[in-house]
């Protein structure tokens, strides 16, 4: 049965090796070149001594010579994942019923059960290993951009612990919907759907608030202001003003009140009627916790989904 379900899926092990292959050389010498520019510009040294001010000439030449290339790679491997339950998902099953290959699979001694943990944990193993090697890949890419701007923006879906959790995710939604519609196109547009309706509510919505965000409210004309305000590294979500009573001005309203006041005349302008300045914040230092809480949802829902497809299987009459 190993040997039939190699000879089934080898094309598909051909595929991934060839997604990590192309990734890999896309990424590699960019990154090499990223992190001597990270290294001959100083940034490391003088983030180490904590001095002020040392992100700006690395995040000029990122912004003039790396971050065109970021922006055209990061969308593509963020959609890797649902390539993944598309391409290898979906088909899993449903082109064993499209070729009814599955009867013949179903008459033999093995048990249809058996024969199910097989091919999803050989599918599945391959997915896997792909996903965690491209991640730790995506990781070391962005790791001299991370220790300047942090790691909680566009990028965070593939670094880390979540971009293996969103490909298994998706490949078993693929699994199940081929499982049940028995057809490798409808599969297909069904596994879509439901890694979009998953997908872009928790990174629209959920993300940022799986820990409670840090809130701050300062004095502009405090002399520690700046050591108190969200570093770059931080993912502000909020910002704006407070008056004496507590209340936040609406944008409308704070426009109103810088509308033709120098910059120079703002901070005491605010200090003598009783505004402040308020931050709502996620800090860049929960990068990994916030990785294994988002991780760790995904990872659930596709044990949700391999159980329903055990179930389908079992029940499922020859």
């Amino acid at each position: 049965m190993k040997w039939l379900i190699w000879r089934q899926h080898r094309m598909d092990a051909a595929l991934l090796a060839a997604v990590f292959a192309l990734t890999a050389l896309a990424l590699v010498p960019n990154a090499l070149d990223m992190h001597h520019l990270f290294t001959v510009s100083g940034v490391d040294d003088c983030l180490q001594t904590k001095r002020s001010g040392c992100q700006s000439v690395f995040l000029q030449d990122i912004a003039d010579g790396y971050q065109p290339y970021i922006n055209n790679v990061v969308p593509w491997l963020v959609a890797l994942p649902a390539a993944a339950g598309l391409f290898l998902g979906a088909p899993l099953l449903a082109r064993e019923y499209e070729q009814g290959t599955w009867q013949l699979a179903w008459s033999q001694s093995v048990p249809r059960t058996r024969w199910l943990r097989t091919k999803v944990f050989a599918a599945g193993a391959g997915v896997l290993l792909t996903s965690c090697a491209l991640s730790w890949l995506v990781t070391w890419w962005f790791s001299a951009d991370a220790k300047v701007k942090g790691r909680l923006d566009m990028a965070f879906s593939v670094q880390g612990l979540v971009f293996p959790a969103h490909t298994l995710f998706a490949f078993a939604a693929g699994a199940v919907a081929g499982a049940y519609l028995r057809r490798t196109l409808a599969a297909m547009a069904a596994t879509f759907a439901a890694y979009l309706v998953v997908r872009v509510p928790v990174e629209t919505q959920l993300r940022m608030h799986l820990l409670p965000p840090r809130q701050v409210t300062l004095d502009p004309t405090a002399e520690n202001v700046q050591a108190l305000q969200p570093g770059p590294q931080d993912r502000i979500l909020g910002h704006g003003l407070v008056g004496p009573d507590g209340h936040r001005l609406s944008k409308v309203e704070a426009d109103t009140l810088a509308a033709g006041m120098p910059r120079e005349e703002w901070p005491g302008y605010l200090h003598r009627h009783g505004l402040k300045d308020w931050y709502e914040y996620q800090p860049g230092d929960r990068f990994w916790t916030l990785q294994a809480i988002e991780a760790g949802l995904f990872i659930a829902l596709t044990a949700v989904l391999l159980t329903v497809l055990v179930i389908r299987i079992r029940r499922r009459a020859i």
